[in-house]
């Protein structure tokens, strides 16, 4: 199989949430680096995944070059959010060794994923600025007098790790 092949493969078991999937296809050292967050190794990924799952519906890729190892993708993610489905655009370069995903470097907007009014008493999840519901958040945090909420078990690990990393005026809850 082309190392665009399996990026391709790759893609769909992510963007459609299929968390075991898409770490059967990524190397134990994997790394990710995206514009709301970084990390190395398939469980990290595993988190990532657990993170879109719920609104993961698939993507649709415009473009994909490949050279050697490198693949570079143009895709259309298809994602649920609070404010209903709608289309990401996302570039991804991944490399490829050994027959598994070793890395990849994604870049989108983030835009989609955060609310511009909140309604009633939400909150924004510092880490990835989703909307949160904190009656059902996945997770709560109580950090120097503030309350945070996340919408996955995930964000709220990464914000443990290093919490000042996300705190914003606009995070507080």
């Amino acid at each position: 199989m082309s190392a665009a092949q399996l990026v391709s493969q790759y893609l769909d078991a992510y963007t459609s949430g299929n968390v075991d999937a898409a770490a059967s296809l990524v190397s134990e050292d994997f790394s990710f680096h995206g514009p709301i967050t970084e990390s190395v190794g398939r469980d990290a990924l595993r988190r990532t995944v657990a993170h879109v799952v719920s609104g993961a519906r698939g993507c649709r890729i415009l473009r994909q070059c490949q050279d050697g190892d490198d693949v570079c993708s143009l895709y259309e993610f298809h994602v649920e959010t609070k404010t209903g489905p709608t289309s990401v655009l996302v570039s991804e370069w991944n490399t490829v060794r050994r027959g598994q995903v070793a890395s990849s470097l994604m870049v989108f907007d983030t835009g989609p994923f955060r609310s511009t009014t909140r309604k009633g008493g939400d909150s924004l999840d510092p880490v990835c600025g989703m909307t949160v519901d904190p009656a059902t958040a996945a997770a709560h945090r109580r950090h120097r007098d503030h309350d945070y909420h996340f919408c996955s078990k995930g964000c709220a690990e990464l914000f443990d790790a290093a919490p000042d990393r996300y705190i914003t005026p606009t995070a507080r809850a």
